[in-house]
């Protein structure tokens, strides 16, 4: 992979990574937490 320099990259760089990087986390969130009730409720199947 080429390293690129400071220079190269757009001045708002930083800030459409950090807001690229809060999506990301922020959709995983939302899917553990989906995933998390769908476990909650075969547990419940399972153990009931």
């Amino acid at each position: 992979m080429a390293k690129v320099k400071q220079s190269d990259l757009p001045s708002d760089y930083g800030a459409l990574l950090k807001a690229v990087k809060e999506r990301v986390r922020t959709a995983q969130y939302q899917a553990l937490k989906v995933v998390n009730k769908e476990l909650v409720g075969l547990y419940g199947i399972l153990g009931g």
